[in-house]
């Protein structure tokens, strides 16, 4: 029976007229009683979809929106607050985003471009539903995509096929290909590159932009080139944008001035990346918030994010046959937010192991206090525990080896 089905099924996707209306967004059903078999495609052509028996859910974003009801709350006080303002968000591909986008609609946004952060790991197929069958004429998504190379350890990047259509991004994929940049320097170019296009059309249609950013890629980095008088020209030619015509010589921040919102930071090493500038410049060009600092951050977050970070290396422990109990476990940030719920936590799993913390707040010297040995570098901590150490958990948003 289930071969009989299989051959008739392939014989459908071999007629023309059946092609046709898959093509053009229609759902076609192939009707073999008793069963009944859905064919549709999605992701704009890229994904072939056989449903048996039954057709495919695809959750709404108002699905996500729904389980942060206070979110949901403030988009129903303050609906279309946000009319003639487009959106760049930078972010990670969760549940919680996908509804922030909703509320952005709801409260108005003309237009919404969302630059993906993915250090490794796989986005759920059923946020990548949701999110491709949203209307492209107000939704784009990007990410970038991490290749292994010869030549470099690290690897190189490319923009990610899981998205939006990339039609006229070759030139810059060519450029982070076979460029020498890190992931941060990766996304700080290619988020540029369409933060700047995003710029241009709000100025040709009378609107505003906001950038909404988790992790500090453009904001300090826009608000340090118009502190330095960098022209137009100058900028577009950092990140690979043709300037718009008789416009190249125009200082970078006039040119910004009517168009550019300003910035909401959603992490510490954001906020501390534009308070390096603020520090150096005394000032900053165009205004960021943050909730970086904020309590719920800074607590039932960063709580909830040191057990998950730990749940997930003890699932690749025991996998490995392995325990945290006889690891020798070094925290670099020991006395951040996140780091220390780490040391909290940490302090009841180990028994035959031993605990160490780098951290800059931590003081000169090497310290011992609770049970963890802490010092403000890992040289400080000295070679006998470096070579001792089997575990290192980073959450300091950056390499320090």
């Amino acid at each position: 029976e289930f071969l009989d089905m299989l051959a008739k099924e392939i014989q459908l996707l071999e007629d023309p007229l059946v092609l046709a209306c898959l093509s053009r967004g229609d759902i076609v059903e192939l009707i073999s009683e008793p069963h009944h078999v859905y064919f549709d495609v999605s992701r704009f052509g890229a994904c072939l979809n056989i449903g048996f028996d039954e057709r495919r859910t695809v959750l709404n974003p108002k699905d996500h929106l729904a389980r942060m009801p206070v979110l949901f709350q403030a988009v129903e006080t303050h609906r279309d607050a946000m009319q003639g303002v487009r959106l760049f968000l930078i972010h990670h591909a969760t549940s919680e985003v996908i509804g922030l986008l909703d509320a952005f609609r709801e409260a108005g946004c003309n237009a919404l471009t969302t630059f993906f952060v993915k250090y490794s790991g796989v986005v759920p197929e059923t946020y990548l539903e949701t999110l491709m069958s949203l209307s492209p004429d107000v939704f784009r998504f990007y990410g970038l995509q991490r290749l292994e190379s010869q030549k470099k350890f690290t690897g190189t990047y490319a923009f990610s096929r899981q998205y939006s259509p990339l039609s006229g991004l070759e030139e810059l994929e060519k450029i982070l290909f076979a460029g020498d940049c890190d992931f941060f320097g990766a996304m700080r170019l290619a988020a540029g590159h369409l933060f700047l296009q995003e710029i241009v059309l709000a100025r040709k249609r009378g609107e505003q932009v906001l950038l909404v950013e988790d992790g500090g890629y453009l904001a300090p980095l826009l608000n340090r080139l118009c502190l330095e008088n960098r022209t137009v020209g100058d900028v577009f030619g950092h990140f690979h944008v043709e300037a718009p015509s008789g416009e190249d010589r125009l200082p970078f921040k006039t040119w910004l001035d009517d168009v550019f919102l300003g910035d909401i930071e959603h992490t510490k090493n954001g906020y501390d990346y534009n308070a390096d500038v603020m520090q150096e410049f005394g000032k900053l060009h165009f205004p960021v918030a943050s909730i970086a600092v904020s309590d719920i951050k800074r607590g039932p977050e960063a709580r909830e994010c040191a057990v998950s970070i730990l749940n997930a290396v003890e699932n690749i422990l025991h996998r490995l046959g392995m325990l945290f109990s006889r690891r020798k476990i070094l925290i670099l940030g020991s006395q951040g937010a996140i780091g220390g719920f780490l040391k909290e936590e940490l302090r009841f799993r180990i028994r035959n192991g031993r605990l160490f913390g780098v951290d800059i707040a931590a003081g000169p010297g090497k310290t011992e206090r609770d049970a963890v040995s802490e010092a403000p570098t890992i040289d400080d901590l000295g070679s006998d525990v470096l070579l001792d150490i089997d575990m290192v958990i980073g959450v300091i948003g950056r390499s320090v080896f």
